[in-house]
């Protein structure tokens, strides 16, 4: 931690935490419990590009007994188009809101960004820094 003192102690100004808020969805598709319909089948041929090149019967081998479908993780504006594509076409979403803000260490006087490959090192680094009072800045992605 010492090497990055700098950040908090007053020796370097300027640096804050940028929090780039943002949210993202998890869609999941939603079926009986004997899993998607011939219908539903269809609809997800249709709608996802995963499976349109499969046939009929290879979708509904790999989706039998399947409750739910995971589709993935979307930035809202791009999940709430698949959604509505999917709804359009008769199919069931179930949606889940996430948190997918971003922080970054940013110096406002010099204009650069401190960037730490080491993942665990840089969680550490930021959490020492917000609990010395580094300032937060909000942006909405």
């Amino acid at each position: 931690m010492k090497q990055y003192e700098y950040l908090w102690d007053g020796t370097a100004p300027g640096w804050v935490v940028i929090c780039v808020r943002k949210q993202e969805l998890a869609l999941s598709l939603v079926f009986s419990r004997e899993g998607p319909s011939v219908q539903d089948i269809k609809a997800i041929r249709s709608v996802l590009p995963e499976y349109s090149l499969l046939s009929a019967i290879e979708v509904m081998s790999r989706l039998r007994g399947r409750a739910l479908v995971g589709l993935g993780s979307f930035e809202s504006r791009e999940g709430r188009r698949i959604v509505a594509v999917c709804r359009e076409k008769g199919l069931k979403v179930q949606e889940f809101v996430q948190d997918g803000s971003v922080y970054h260490l940013f110096n406002e006087q010099t204009k650069h960004a401190l960037i730490i490959e080491d993942d665990l090192l840089a969680k550490e680094v930021l959490e020492t820094a917000l609990s010395f009072g580094l300032p937060v800045k909000e942006l909405e992605a």
